[in-house]
């Protein structure tokens, strides 16, 4: 009987100092864990998205984002990229995916919620000093 040097396990063993579990179970994870992580992803990761095309406020171009939400054009959305956080102008939503070969694709972070500020705009100068005075 020697001790198992993976599990501590005294067994009978072959020369390989591992237990027939202990063997497989490792060889298991050395061949399969690359497999098992990107099912775990799969199954995390949303099944259905779409792509929208976005504006940066201070770029002409459009850049494709994926996302889970229901979104309409004209929408303002939040998007994290190159480290720096960014509100952007959702201007197309496409029927299918657009996602070409050779490009690294991100997630919109969530779509911006204009509800309570639209609200103190319609309110502006009721109660409220206005905008322009505040600034």
């Amino acid at each position: 009987m020697t001790k198992c040097k993976y599990c501590g396990i005294e067994r009978a063993m072959d020369t390989t100092k591992l237990c027939d579990s202990c063997w497989e179970a490792k060889r298991h994870v050395e061949c399969c864990s690359p497999h098992l992580l990107n099912t775990i992803i799969e199954d995390i990761r949303p099944k259905e998205f779409i792509t929208v095309g976005v504006k940066y406020a201070t770029s002409l171009m459009i850049y494709t984002f994926m996302t889970d939400e229901d979104c309409e054009v004209g929408d303002k959305a939040v998007v994290f990229t190159n480290g720096h956080w960014n509100v952007v102008t959702i201007i197309e939503i496409h029927d299918k995916p657009h996602l070409d070969d050779g490009y690294s694709y991100t997630w919109l972070v969530q779509i911006v919620d204009r509800t309570n500020y639209d609200r103190h705009i319609a309110l502006d100068g009721e109660g409220y000093p206005k905008v322009g005075d505040r600034l």
